[in-house]
């Protein structure tokens, strides 16, 4: 199997009549998305979106699938956009891509002809007729996915069809997925997590049941775990935390059926984690590390791994880690580097930059960590969040780690500031989010509090009370939005 259309046209010849995709009481059987998506792909090929970039909003509808594989069997490239995407964003995507067409769009883009949604639903209500247009090769780029900006301008993703397959089967590797899981995905279609969560599914052959409201609406929510028996659900640390307050143990009751759970996008907590196993004995807790250059290259299981939920586990089936210097060197265990990624699901370079020959150079990340002596992988943080502090380096996440115990805080995040005396250049400042209740903690009884958990240098010498953390819709700390 080459390539994602290959797994739905084998699932619509083997399992015609099982649902695929489910959404507001509408559903496609898998013959039924197999014949959209044919038609669909002919209606795209008679357009300028052949072999060229296309806008497609990700919205929760039956047609989105539906269109999203007819662009890829057209040999067009999909590019995910939110449906509430801002217009500069949105004006800076179609400046960098250029695509002549979308799908779908509420408002007309100037030289961008679009293709009404019921265009794509007629398709999907007539019988196909005619064979399916030819399947595209392997190195084709399949989706341009723009990276959700958490530090700088985002920068654009192409994955390969190649690219998506190897991630969705890696993911399916390790999760168990089969064809007889059903699936409840609230998370957003437009980031790699969700759709990633979409094509894992139809790779293995199962259903999958879309919430348009995402996590917002949790009684839509918990009616859908319950009444489809789902037996599996994925979410970003930021969502099970509003589920946790919003829902408590109603979660864990409609949710009784689930198989497995897979989690990414963000750090967790470790009483987050704890709980999830209390609530969850006999699932399989999957949590991912990852980015979208290199879907879920790692994961860990909770139960099977409990005595390592302090790391991000060891790397995916399909995938080589290793921890590297600048210069290039392999570094031994305990010793922090840059983690660096290989694997046919990595992207080759950033959309715009020349690939460098040969597919088997490893992704540079970006991120440091380091691996133990039991091989887990240990995640410090971004490379360029690190604060210079008289000339020594602090990892943000170590002392967030740290703070983060204190009973009275909820979660908190540290950035660079400058030194107030004018010293040491950087020092560490604290952004802390309490527990409801909670009294705020004085910089002397931080220094008591962390005294010996971390070097001096290391403790914060600068605190702000927060309400919330600024992140991204997939949970990813802002920490440029701290220091602004």
């Amino acid at each position: 199997m080459n390539t994602l259309l290959e797994a739905l046209a084998f699932h619509a010849s083997e399992r015609p009549e099982q649902t695929a995709v489910g959404v507001g009481g509408e559903a496609l059987n898998y013959r039924q998305l197999w014949q959209g998506v044919c038609k669909a792909a002919r209606l795209l090929l008679g357009s300028a979106a052949a072999g060229r970039p296309l806008l497609l909003p990700a919205e929760k509808r039956l047609e989105m699938p539906v269109a999203y594989f007819a662009a890829h069997l057209a040999g067009a490239t999909n590019i995910l956009i939110d449906p509430r995407l801002a217009a500069d964003r949105l004006g800076h995507i179609v400046q960098l891509a250029q695509p002549p067409l979308s799908i779908g769009l509420k408002s007309p883009l100037e030289g961008v002809q679009d293709i009404a949604w019921a265009a794509i639903r007629a398709c999907m209500d007539e019988p196909s007729a005619g064979p399916a247009p030819a399947l595209p090769p392997p190195e084709t780029v399949a989706d341009l996915m723009f990276t959700t900006g958490t530090t700088g301008s985002p920068k654009g993703v192409p994955l390969t069809q190649a690219n998506i397959l190897a991630a969705a089967q890696n993911i399916n590797a390790f999760i168990g997925n089969t064809a007889e899981d059903v699936e409840v995905i609230a998370l957003p279609l437009c980031h790699s997590f969700g759709m990633g969560r979409l094509r894992c599914q139809l790779l293995a052959g199962g259903s999958s049941i879309l919430l348009p409201s995402n996590f917002a609406n949790e009684r839509k929510l918990l009616r859908l775990l319950d009444e489809s028996a789902a037996t599996g659900f994925a979410f970003v640390p930021s969502a099970w935390q509003y589920l946790r307050k919003i829902c408590g143990e109603r979660l864990r009751d409609a949710a009784r059926h689930l198989r497995y759970i897979e989690i990414g996008s963000a750090p967790m907590l470790l009483e987050d984690k704890r709980l999830l196993m209390e609530w969850f004995p006999d699932a399989r807790i999957c949590m991912h590390y990852g980015l979208t250059e290199a879907s879920r290259s790692a994961f860990i299981e909770f139960h099977a791994e409990a005595a390592h939920l302090d790391s991000i586990g060891k790397p995916a089936p399909g995938v080589e880690i290793q921890i590297l210097s600048p210069e290039g060197g392999e570094l031994p265990e305990g010793v922090a580097g840059e983690i660096c990624v290989r694997g046919k699901h990595a992207m080759r370079a950033y959309f715009g930059e020349r690939a460098e020959s040969g597919g088997g150079r490893f992704f540079r990340t970006g991120d440091t960590g380091y691996r133990d002596a039991q091989g887990y992988l240990h995640l410090v943080g971004r490379i360029k969040e690190l604060i210079n502090t008289g000339g020594k380096k602090v990892a943000p996440a170590e002392v967030e780690g740290q703070m983060n115990l204190h009973p009275a805080v909820r979660e908190c995040a540290c950035v660079a500031a400058p030194d107030p005396e004018g010293i040491l250049g950087e020092v560490v400042k604290a952004h802390v989010v309490y527990h409801e209740g909670a009294a705020p903690l004085s910089p002397a009884e931080w220094q008591h509090f962390l005294q010996g958990k971390v070097e001096g240098y290391k403790i914060p010498r600068l605190y702000a009370t927060a309400t919330v953390l600024p992140k991204t819709e997939s949970g990813k700390l802002q920490r440029q939005r701290l220091t602004d």
